[in-house]
């Protein structure tokens, strides 16, 4: 009896050791591609062909619309002028409505910077808001929607110390918001 607890134990311990092992490699967009354009969330994207691409703040915005199932809402708020540099992007309705539910705010001066690069801590900010935890971040920082992302399991084998999000990073973030 103590010898089968104790290839029991073995058995768990390294059936629990290797799958550390699979998540510690890169991620792989390919890995979540199939969910991410089965569900229309990166429709039009092509993330499996951009995985190591840095995802842009308006792609992000149009990401987290279909992640909410809001795409209609969104076009419907194409005409409306919540940033004065917005126009030119084909997310503008996902940007407004984004802006509109108090999830961004821009970077200031009435600009949201449509084109430049999703950083982690918007994404943490954003998908707080989506999931609605944005109720129990203590103040405004990004550090604080950084550590509920982090309690909520938001941002679980996704790399922190990167300055930019890529296609890969942020799908794994997005498949972990559809886990919560």
């Amino acid at each position: 009896m103590k010898n089968n607890f104790r290839q029991i134990a073995l058995s768990l311990a390294i059936i629990m050791t290797l799958s550390l092992f699979a998540f510690s490699g890169s991620v792989s967009a390919s890995s979540f591609s199939f969910d991410m354009n089965e569900l229309g969330i990166t429709a039009g994207m092509n993330p499996e062909q951009r995985e190591n691409e840095y995802v842009r703040r308006d792609e992000f915005a149009q990401m987290v619309v279909n992640m909410m199932q809001q795409q209609d809402v969104a076009k419907s708020l194409e005409n409306e002028a919540y940033f004065t540099d917005v126009d030119d992007s084909q997310y503008k309705g996902a940007i407004n409505l984004l802006a509109q539910m108090g999830y961004i705010s821009g970077s200031g001066n009435g600009e949201y910077r449509p084109a430049e690069y999703l950083t982690y801590g918007a994404a943490c900010k954003i998908l707080v808001h989506a999931l609605g935890y944005d109720k129990i971040v203590e103040d405004s920082s990004l550090n604080a929607y950084q550590f509920v992302a982090g309690t909520i399991k938001l941002t679980n084998n996704v790399d922190s110390s990167v300055e930019y999000m890529t296609f890969a990073q942020t799908m794994l973030m997005i498949h972990n918001a559809l886990d919560i």
